[in-house]
């Protein structure tokens, strides 16, 4: 499979399936897929002022952290969205982790 998230590109992805595993074809079968609805973010005027709306909205969330394609609006492979969102834990976690040690050295039980 091959993502296309660009608007350029008048389709979404490519599937070749001989490459599948289980295979065993040396023709070739390679289908383009197009629903008319974009599986990613597709980066235009309308889109972004909707993405900026939905920002603001989400920063004014308490104790709500979001990651991910639609939180950063942007075509990511699966390895890179898995890294992001463990550096968002990471980070999170920290966080937290100061906070307590700063109450517990201030005398507050946490």
């Amino acid at each position: 499979v091959v993502n296309h998230p660009k608007l350029e590109t008048p389709y979404s992805r490519i599937v070749e399936y001989r490459h599948l595993p289980g295979q065993q074809t040396s023709s070739h079968t390679v289908y383009f897929q197009d629903n008319g609805e974009p599986y990613y973010p597709v980066r235009n005027k309308r889109n972004n002022d909707l993405f900026s709306k939905y920002n603001e909205m989400a920063e004014k969330e308490k104790d709500v952290v979001f990651v991910g394609r639609l939180a950063s609006y942007e075509y990511l492979n699966m390895d890179e969205t898995i890294l992001t969102a463990l550096k968002v834990f990471d980070s999170e976690t920290k966080a937290i982790q100061e906070s307590s040690y700063y109450m517990s050295t201030m005398g507050y039980s946490t």
